[in-house]
């Protein structure tokens, strides 16, 4: 059984009060990262302990900036010591530039990424450093370096069922991995999961600061991304691995056809049945990146995931 310590509950009370508040209030950050938490099972566990509120934008203090820079060093610091890091983005709040500003993040510190369940277009999934969709369905092999992984950045998708793999692809609520988790509401961070850093930002401005992170000239973990691009490319690939499916139509074969012969603007769409899986694996998405913004869309974010470009 896990149990938190005294200071930690506080902060939580805390950070409940103040969770209906950020949203009215322009440019707030709110960092949280657990305190101590206690394991029974794992003996004692030391988690970062960082609580921090601070207000940014019509009213720019030497303090405000104190705090952002002491965030980008903690974040980077992260990344340094990572060997074998991945990115998850998704969830709504996503503009083309925020997406541009996320590869350029990507590309600088050659990280993989993932888009989450239903927000395939995120992250372009014909860029060398994309690592396919976490979702269901899921290619067994990017669920394993999802539990391999010891830095997990996630950006703007909740943790939930559809994302977690049932909750068992990430630990609750303490992952084995040091997990940083960026969303736009304050009641989504540490909600499920204890996370080693924790930021309330729009993806705009988590992008747009992402980008600016000073990078090593060279990493460690760019046999890791390769090896998840080819992860990747393996399981889209029509030919399936080999594996003959029973029956008379060759689904990964039509949805290769498909693909090959529709216009670059069509829009696909299916039903929620385990069939939409074929569409989610085997059809690249690059909509947001191309510069389509997803604000005006008069569908339900379910729905999100059925456009392609």
């Amino acid at each position: 059984m896990m149990r938190a310590s005294m200071d930690f509950l506080e902060q939580l009370t805390l950070g409940s009060k103040l969770r209906y508040g950020i949203g009215a209030l322009l440019g707030i950050i709110f960092l949280l990262s657990a305190a101590s938490i206690y394991s029974s099972r794992q003996q004692t566990t030391q988690l970062r302990s960082m609580y921090t509120l601070t207000l940014l934008g019509l009213s720019a203090t030497q303090e405000t900036h104190t705090h952002l820079m002491e965030v980008g060093r903690d974040l980077r610091q992260l990344l340094l010591e990572a060997q074998r890091p991945l990115v998850m983005a998704g969830g709504g709040g996503w503009t083309p530039q925020a997406a541009q500003a996320l590869q350029r993040f990507a590309e600088n510190w050659q990280l993989p990424v993932a888009n989450a369940f239903r927000f395939q277009d995120t992250f372009d999934n014909h860029h060398p450093l994309y690592a396919g969709d976490v979702g269901l369905g899921i290619n067994p092999k990017l669920a394993a370096r999802i539990r391999e992984a010891d830095l997990l950045l996630v950006l703007g998708a909740r943790l939930g069922e559809a994302t977690t793999g049932s909750y068992t692809l990430i630990d609750a609520p303490l992952p084995k991995q040091k997990l940083v988790h960026i969303h736009a509401s304050a009641e989504e961070l540490g909600r499920v999961y204890h996370p080693t850093l924790a930021i309330c930002a729009t993806m705009n401005a988590a992008a747009r600061s992402l980008e600016v992170l000073t990078a090593p000239p060279q990493v460690a973990w760019e046999p890791w991304a390769a090896a998840a691009q080819a992860d990747y490319r393996a399981n889209i690939d029509p030919a399936n691995g080999g594996v003959v499916l029973p029956g008379l139509v060759d689904m990964p074969e039509v949805m290769d056809v498909v693909r090959r012969l529709l216009p670059a603007d069509a829009v696909l769409t299916n039903g929620a049945g385990n069939f939409a899986s074929w569409l989610h694996r085997f059809n690249p998405y690059h909509r947001l990146d191309k510069g389509h913004s997803r604000r005006g869309r008069s569908v339900t974010r379910h729905e999100r995931s059925l456009y392609r470009s």
